[in-house]
C-alpha cells in the first residue's frame, strides 16, 4: 500500500467490512470477493466510491469448480504467488498470534482468540500458534 491505497484486496468476509475495503482500495484495484463468512447483504450501499476509483470487483467461488482446476489452481499459486511472501511486495494485515500449549490442558486462549473473532473485534488475521511437545 502507498498514499493512495491497496493495489488488491482478497475477501473472504463479505458485507461486514464493505465500507472498510472500499476506504483501503486505491485508484484502479481490483477487489477479489471470494467468501462471505461475516454476511452477503447489505441494507444501504453507496457504490460511488468503486466508479470514483474505478475499482474491478471480482466475485468467485471454487465450490463449482473441477477437482483438476483446483489442483491447476493450487500448483499456479504456489509457483507464482507464495514466493512473494518471502519479500516485501506482499503485507499481510496480522491481528494477533495466541500460543496454546497442548501440555497444559489449557483451552482458554483458543477460547478467547475465537470469541474475539465473533465479537469482530479483530482487525486481519488471527494467528493460533500451537505448542505440543511429547
Amino acid at each position: 500500500m502507498d498514499n493512495r491505497g491497496y493495489d488488491i484486496l482478497l475477501d473472504s468476509v463479505g458485507a461486514s467490512h464493505f465500507k472498510q475495503n472500499l476506504e483501503l482500495l486505491g485508484t484502479d484495484s481490483t477487489w477479489v470477493l471470494y467468501g462471505m463468512q461475516a454476511g452477503s447483504k447489505l441494507e444501504q450501499v453507496d457504490f460511488s466510491a468503486i466508479l470514483r476509483k474505478r475499482i474491478s470487483l471480482i466475485g468467485t467461488t471454487l465450490k463449482t469448480r473441477s477437482s483438476e482446476y483446483k489442483a491447476e489452481l493450487i500448483k499456479n499459486f504456489s509457483e507464482e504467488v507464495l514466493p512473494h511472501f518471502n519479500s516485501d511486495q506482499f503485507k499481510l494485515k496480522l491481528d494477533s498470534i495466541t500460543t496454546m500449549d497442548w501440555s497444559k490442558n489449557d483451552a482458554k486462549p483458543f477460547i478467547d482468540a475465537h470469541q474475539r473473532m465473533q465479537d469482530k473485534k479483530h482487525n486481519g488475521k488471527i494467528v493460533i500458534d500451537y505448542k505440543h511437545e511429547e
